[in-house]
């Protein structure tokens, strides 16, 4: 009887097929024993030259690069401003993708699309972060003066902000550019950094509250399509026709 029992359970734990509308499924989950096939780890470059560099040996010495089809069959996928990717076409067997070789960087800048610094920090952060730009050296100028003030009064109108700045008897008016446009370093170096509307607002004053500078980003996300067709431009015009390139 044990036995009996024992068999019992074991034919209600085998899967079973069920057709429903032409359908087939399985009455308990079913998992495909074989493993799946292995892959070479794709080389990460910093850099889309060597990216790109990479890319044209493979196509001159397909020997010397693991392509299942060759360079025609492979895609070029510029994933955001900081990744791109080499992928193989897509294997009949797990309907998954070899990728061939990746161009990363760190998008360190994220962190700062809402920023706020002290004064001095902002005045350095503009000049090694920050791209060259009109705006830029602008804000650069307008904060250096401001720096040396003791007492600050502002005037805000919600588009341009007027700084007022005293030493002693001394005063100074500062008009900051609202929004300013600014180019932060956030993708590859080979292509021009896109521009952002960023607003400015200057907060604090006096000996016990430091001036203070924040930076807000206001586009909604479109630098990242500005930078993401840029570099696609980029690899198309020296990759040539050879290799696909989506974005």
């Amino acid at each position: 009887m044990i036995k009996a029992a024992l068999e019992w359970l074991a034919e209600q734990a085998r899967p079973e097929t069920v057709t429903v509308g032409g359908v087939d499924y399985a009455t308990r989950p079913v998992h495909d024993p074989r493993k799946p096939e292995p892959k070479a780890e794709p080389l990460v470059f910093r850099t889309l030259a060597g990216f790109a560099g990479y890319l044209l040996a493979a196509e001159r010495f397909e020997a010397a690069v693991a392509l299942p089809e060759g360079p025609e069959d492979a895609i070029v996928h510029v994933v955001s401003p900081t990744h791109v990717r080499a992928v193989g076409p897509a294997r009949e067997r797990w309907h998954d993708r070899e990728v061939v070789a990746e161009a990363r960087i760190e998008r360190w800048w994220a962190s700062h699309d809402q920023r706020r610094s002290s004064l001095p920090s902002a005045i350095v952060e503009l000049r090694s972060c920050f791209a060259e730009s009109v705006d830029r050296d602008k804000l650069v100028a307008a904060l250096g003066n401001v720096q040396g003030g003791t007492e600050l009064r502002a005037e805000d109108d919600g588009f341009s902000q007027q700084v007022s700045v005293r030493t002693g008897v001394r005063a100074a008016w500062e008009t900051l550019p609202n929004p300013a446009s600014l180019r932060p370093h956030r993708t590859f170096p080979e292509v021009e950094q896109p521009a952002s509307p960023y607003l400015v607002r200057l907060d604090g004053g006096g000996e016990k509250a430091p001036i203070e500078v924040a930076l807000h980003l206001a586009d909604g996300g479109a630098w990242e399509l500005e930078a993401v067709a840029s570099i696609g431009d980029y690899l198309r015009g020296v990759l040539g026709e050879v290799w696909t390139v989506l974005v």
